[in-house]
């Protein structure tokens, strides 16, 4: 008698973390089959999962019982995705793979023929998955479900096969194209195991070329991490969610899409939102993307920003490059600054404004020439590089500083002595008119020259 528990937590992973289409490995030639070939294949093998292997694959005595039978069907369930650098006309695509009249020849099939003969031959899988041909790019369901699900889809996979056309080893890693490029970011994090190829489907792993996962591997995660700008810790164990928005857009900041919307679809799954895409809105996209996930996070730092902000919001930068380290002079607080008590974390992110208690600093700038603005000497030092031309003589300046520390005073922040803040540069015409945040080329910090307590203000930011 099949466990009902297993039969459904089989369905449940079918229908919810694997794609919806897959390369059947066993036929002849190979072609393309939908979720039902999935679960015809494997139900018998779930049906047969007794009490036993349940037991057997249980490693603690408080482990759930639902994680598992999870792990179990994951194991049955075994597929391979490929990721790699689209090369724009070479690609063998869907419209060819379901043709029956199709000619399988060029670059573009000689690339899915070696990805699938590793998937059957040398990693065992029945199914594979390639997105140059599991994706039909005329239904808009194939491309919403994939900027959703895709974490999940390379999570699940036995195995993620990488290509890495141009690169014939380990020391030209962090030149190639697939770590400057937005979905592979996606397809770098979520794979519990994953194999490189470089040129001539060679293994880049050449001290373990055997090996199935380059994961396990310390030197080689120190290579991808050099190469990709992310800790070993999150190239092993990373797990998506709204949180650490600041830090997983420096990652994107590194990177680029062939089209203004990728620049958020790519990144949709990493946060789990579920924004609905539209390959018509370009640019907007990620102000849409940021407006579902900071009111989520409640985390402060993610206005540490320098550079373009986006056209319709005065708070929200245009990409996620404004969070990359050459609008940074120096880091942030390290990571045990985020569980700190500071900031606003309760402040208001709407579709045209941002409403934020800050601290105020009141300064004045300079110009000249040859330097630019500079900040006139004050009870603190700024550090403000390259602002944009000010749009009103005469203006009132001042930083607000954003990520202050908590205190015991209700309505009081704390700046201490020697400690960093950063901050919006903001300027206004006079006490009767709204702050407006001003555009700097690197991002606005504090260095605090006494601790003291402030009041703080409400900064109201509106389009």
């Amino acid at each position: 008698m099949p466990l009902s528990e297993v039969v459904k937590a089989f369905n449940a992973h079918v229908e919810n973390f694997i794609p919806s289409r897959f390369i059947d490995l066993h036929a002849t030639p190979i072609s393309l089959v939908e979720r039902d070939a999935i679960k015809r294949e494997y139900v018998a093998a779930i049906e047969s999962i007794t009490e036993a292997e349940i037991e057997q694959h249980t490693s603690y005595a408080n482990q759930h019982r639902a994680d598992v039978i999870q792990t179990i069907v994951k194991g049955v369930v075994k597929y391979a995705v490929l990721s790699h650098i689209w090369r724009e006309g070479l690609e063998f695509n869907y419209q060819r793979m379901i043709s029956p009249h199709s000619v399988r020849d060029g670059p573009g099939w000689s690339k899915l023929d070696q990805f699938v003969r590793l998937a059957k031959d040398t990693f065992k899988c029945r199914f594979a998955w390639a997105d140059t041909v599991c994706i039909d790019p005329e239904t808009p369901g194939d491309k919403q479900a994939a900027a959703r699900s895709c974490f999940y889809w390379f999570r699940h996979a036995y195995v993620c096969i990488v290509y890495l056309a141009s690169t014939r080893c380990l020391s030209e890693l962090e030149q190639d194209k697939w770590f400057r490029r937005g979905w592979p970011l996606v397809e770098l994090l979520a794979p519990i195991r994953i194999k490189f190829y470089g040129a001539g489907w060679e293994p880049l792993n050449v001290g373990s070329p055997e090996a199935e996962n380059d994961k396990a591997d310390s030197n080689f995660l120190d290579a991808l991490s050099k190469a990709s700008g992310i800790s070993v810790g999150d190239l092993r164990s990373f797990l998506p969610g709204s949180n650490r928005v600041r830090e997983k857009l420096s990652w994107a900041s590194r990177r680029e899409t062939s089209t203004p919307h990728d620049t958020a679809y790519c990144l949709i799954s990493i946060f789990v939102s579920h924004m609905e895409i539209d390959p018509e809105e370009g640019e907007k996209a990620f102000l849409r993307l940021m407006l579902h996930i900071i009111p989520k996070s409640g985390e402060c730092d993610v206005f540490a920003w320098a550079g373009q902000r986006a056209k319709d919001h005065p708070a929200i930068p245009f990409s996620p490059t404004c969070y990359g380290t050459q609008h940074r002079d120096r880091e942030l607080h390290p990571d045990t600054h985020h569980y700190r008590l500071c900031g606003d974390r309760s402040f208001s992110l709407g579709y045209d404004h941002l409403k934020i208690k800050v601290i105020f600093i009141d300064i004045v700038l300079n110009w000249a020439w040859w330097t630019g603005y500079t900040v006139k000497s004050h009870s603190h030092r700024a550090f403000i590089d390259k602002v944009e031309p000010l749009s009103k003589v005469g203006a009132q300046m001042a930083i607000g500083v954003i990520d202050y520390d908590w205190t015991n005073e209700p309505g009081k922040g704390e700046l201490r002595i020697g400690e960093y803040y950063f901050g919006f540069l903001l300027q206004r015409c006079s006490e009767q008119t709204r702050w407006e945040k001003v555009d700097t080329e690197k991002v606005v910090f504090l260095d605090s020259k006494e601790t003291k307590k402030y009041e703080l203000r409400v900064l109201d930011l509106l389009c």
